[in-house]
């Protein structure tokens, strides 16, 4: 807590706290290990019945004022519900710092009522965040 003094923060004393964000920050990964993380999402879909129809990999861009930068999946599965929500759980669970979802569409087949255990197409775009090598502020 000595880092902070006066309103100020200053960084050149280490207190805990430097390490202790170093720490949390090494969690997110790095450019290598995006792949292995969306493979082990397509692991996890098997597990729970999601057939994954498609996977589209946009990058993102770094903002010189962030340190980390935001990756997009774009995904299409074909699922019941149940079996979805259960993978997304899990997603979240396991990979806390990696992954969170956005534009998320559910398709069914028919206009009507979706039977329970029906499958229906799901798109969703996975984001994954990895660490920027480089330093916050563009230098």
């Amino acid at each position: 807590m000595t880092a902070i003094m006066n309103g100020a923060i200053n960084f050149s004393t280490d207190d805990g706290w430097i390490p202790e964000f170093a720490t949390k920050e090494s969690k997110l990964p790095n450019s290598e290990r995006i792949n292995d993380l969306i493979n082990d999402i397509s692991r996890l879909a098997q597990k729970w019945k999601c057939e994954q129809l498609n996977v589209a990999f946009q990058p993102g861009v770094q903002d010189p004022n962030k340190n980390y930068i935001k990756d997009t999946w774009r995904t299409r599965w074909r699922a019941d519900f149940f079996s979805w929500c259960r993978l997304m759980n899990e997603m979240e669970e396991r990979f806390p710092r990696f992954v969170a979802f956005e534009n998320m569409t559910f398709t069914i087949d028919n206009a009507g009522m979706v039977a329970t255990g029906a499958k229906m197409e799901v798109s969703v775009d996975v984001i994954t965040y990895r660490y920027a090598i480089g330093r916050v502020g563009g230098n």
